[in-house]
């Protein structure tokens, strides 16, 4: 033993640490569950540039403009989708933690956010544009029974591309 052991002095010898070597990431198992997690930020933020215009349009304030947004707002807080997307949020987590282990985990999480902005970016703009779609093309016949129902066009197509990711998603499996 040396005379310069003091307090300082560490207890437990030192150890010579490895540096792991990342593995690369499973990619398809990756690029499925972010396909499938990019529908929950597409289908709850798809609906924020017509929830006005649906609110005035179905006659809920009974034609009072001023409650216009006190009711959109009401309808937009209390989606039971809001509940679902924090499980769902826990079950891609969870996924991923499945998928990966401690020297490539923060890579695999770092496209956590990446999907949700790319979601509620991508969400609000195909809502708005599929939200009166009879207008551009005022003869045409589908557009003569969207133009009745206009909202049916954002629910279909969210639905619709949200069923091929989480189907093309499962299959690839």
């Amino acid at each position: 033993m040396t005379n310069d052991v003091n307090e300082r002095t560490s207890l437990l010898p030192p150890q010579a640490k490895k540096a792991k070597k990342p593995t690369t990431l499973p990619k398809l198992q990756l690029a499925i569950i972010m396909l499938i997690q990019i529908c929950e930020p597409l289908t709850s933020q798809s609906i924020y540039p017509y929830i006005n215009q649906l609110v005035s349009e179905l006659d809920i304030t009974g034609g009072d403009k001023r409650k216009v947004g006190y009711y959109a707002q009401v309808e937009c807080s209390e989606k039971p989708a809001l509940q679902v997307s924090t499980v769902s949020l826990g079950v891609m987590k969870s996924a991923l933690g499945d998928l990966t282990h401690s020297s490539n985990r923060a890579r695999a999480f770092r496209f956590v956010p990446l999907i949700w902005a790319t979601g509620a970016s991508l969400g609000p703009f195909i809502g708005g544009t599929l939200s009166t779609p009879a207008d551009p093309f005022p003869g045409n016949f589908l557009c003569k029974i969207l133009g009745r129902l206009p909202i049916l066009s954002t629910l279909c197509s969210r639905r619709r591309f949200c069923v091929f990711l989480i189907y093309s998603g499962s299959s690839a499996l």
